[in-house]
C-alpha cells in the first residue's frame, strides 16, 4: 500500500510539472487597437479608453491573467497602461478587451511640437507590452491563488489618426 501511494504522488506530480509548461511555448498572442477614443482631459494629463483585440494563434485556450502596454508615436513614448482583468482566449479565436491608457500634457505637446498639428494627419504607432498567462482555467479563476504565471511580449505597429479621435 505504501509503494501505491508512493507511485500515485509520483505520477501526480509529473502530471502537474507536465501542464504548468503547457502554455509556456505558446505563440504570442497579436494584440492591436480595435478603438480608442478620449474619456478625460486634465491639465496634466489626459485617459483614453483603448480597445484591444487580442487574437490566440495557439491550438490551446490563453488564460490571461493581466497585461501591461506601451504605446509609442513616432517612436517616442506616448502612453501607457495596465490592467488585472482576466480573460480566456479561447483557440484559434480573439476577444476583444477594453482598458485605460494614461498620456501626459506634455508627452502630446512634444509630438504636436516636433510634427506641427494638423488635424488630418496620420501617427506611425507602436503599441508594445506583455500579457501574463496562466497555464490553467483553474489558475485563472482561482486569480490570486493562479500558480505559473508568466509573461509573453507582444508589439504590433500600424497608424492612428488623432483628429478622428478627439472629433468623438
Amino acid at each position: 500500500m505504501k509503494h501505491l501511494k508512493t507511485l500515485l504522488l509520483a505520477i501526480s506530480s509529473f502530471l502537474l510539472v507536465a501542464c504548468a509548461g503547457v502554455t509556456y511555448h505558446a505563440t504570442p498572442p497579436n494584440v492591436s487597437i480595435a478603438g480608442i477614443e478620449l474619456i478625460d482631459a486634465q491639465m496634466l494629463e489626459q485617459s483614453y479608453a483603448l480597445t484591444l483585440r487580442i487574437q490566440n494563434p495557439n491550438d490551446t485556450a490563453l488564460y490571461i491573467n493581466g497585461l501591461s502596454y506601451t504605446l509609442h508615436i513616432n517612436s517616442s513614448e506616448f502612453a501607457t497602461g495596465v490592467s488585472n482583468q482576466h480573460i480566456e482566449v479561447p483557440a484559434y479565436s480573439e476577444q476583444l478587451l477594453a482598458v485605460t491608457l494614461v498620456s501626459s500634457t506634455f508627452g502630446i505637446v512634444k509630438q504636436l511640437r516636433e510634427l506641427g498639428y494638423n488635424p488630418n494627419q496620420s501617427f506611425n504607432y507602436r503599441l508594445s507590452g506583455k500579457v501574463s498567462l496562466g497555464t490553467s482555467k483553474v489558475g485563472y479563476e482561482a486569480r490570486k491563488y493562479a500558480t505559473s504565471v508568466f509573461a509573453i511580449p507582444f508589439e504590433k505597429t500600424g497608424t492612428l489618426n488623432f483628429g478622428k479621435i478627439l472629433k468623438k
